[in-house]
């Protein structure tokens, strides 16, 4: 038989028992804190190495299509990684290397977007196609010269083609094309006495170029005189130019040419005309006086 045990009352102005104190739970081991965009990091890192391998291992790997896409993908894995840490600011830093990191990224991931435009309007194959449309054009155009205008002599011919359009295969682009862009320097031979012997011959070499398929931009004549082992001379050097913009100013006739061209050296009145000296223009009075002596006496 059992017998309970007795339940002991408190006495009357004792001072109450103190619970017992809980066992302390064991504490949970610390988490790594990371910081918003080193994720997004090590993701550019490791595709930027694998973006090389590919360049270098698969011939037919399209790089151009891969930075296209590139900037995009990086700002929406950056954005993701934003968002996450938002989420869950306790496992997360968010402080000035962060914000620095993703500044970075993103300044990056902007001036990778760039790269396929400059590539594709300053890469050697449209470089290549603008020298190719160049030389064709100069060489057709020197025969006509020396055909038809064969009594001037021409002391340069060049020439440039300007491909202002982003298409991926330059070498299908032509002088046909709207977007292309040609410019003519001439340099003539001479000699010339002043500008309307230099707009003559100027607009006879219009003449052969208005007859080409494909007409310039603008036209730059231009000739220099440089007189060379003659140290008497009198005339120090001078400069003829006349350029012609537009097709209307390809039609210009000779006089209309001849009031453009613009003269420096020699060939300008304004600095060939010999200075008045001062003791040419004080002798009349010099005389004057020695004739007044000469009746006082």
């Amino acid at each position: 038989m059992t017998t309970e045990p007795k339940k002991t009352e408190p006495m009357e102005g004792a001072a109450p028992v103190p619970p017992a104190p809980k066992a302390p739970r064991p504490a949970a081991p610390d988490r790594p804190i990371r910081r918003v965009g080193s994720i997004t990091l090590g993701f550019a890192l490791i595709a930027a190495g694998a973006f090389f391998l590919l360049f270098y291992f698969w011939p037919a790997f399209n790089w151009q299509l891969v930075l296209k896409l590139a900037p995009a993908l990086a700002l929406v894995l950056l954005g993701c990684e934003v968002l996450y840490s938002a989420a869950r600011p306790g496992r997360w830093k968010y402080d000035f290397l962060s914000v620095f990191a993703c500044l970075a990224l993103m300044g990056g991931a902007f001036c990778l977007a760039f790269v396929p435009v400059v590539w594709e309007r300053m890469g050697p194959a449209r470089s290549i196609r603008e020298q190719q449309l160049t030389d064709g054009y100069i060489d057709q155009l020197y025969s006509d010269l020396e055909s038809q205008a064969g009594q001037i002599r021409l002391k340069d011919l060049r020439g440039n083609v300007y491909l202002n359009t982003v298409d991926e295969e330059p070498e299908r682009l032509d002088l046909s094309d709207d977007a292309a862009r040609l410019y003519l320097w001439v340099e003539l031979y001479g000699p010339y006495e002043g500008s309307e012997d230099f707009a003559a011959d100027c607009r006879a070499l219009t003449d052969v170029i208005r007859s080409q398929a494909h007409q310039p931009e603008e036209v730059y004549f231009y000739y220099d005189y440089r007189p060379e082992g003659r140290p008497d001379q009198e005339l120090q050097g001078g400069r003829l130019e006349l350029e012609l913009m537009g097709p209307v100013q390809l039609d210009w006739t000779q006089a209309q040419m001849a009031e453009q061209v613009e003269a420096e050296g020699c060939f300008d009145p304004a600095e060939s005309l010999p200075a008045e000296s001062e003791p040419a223009a004080e002798e009349p009075a010099a005389s004057q006086a020695a004739e007044t002596a000469a009746e006082a006496a």
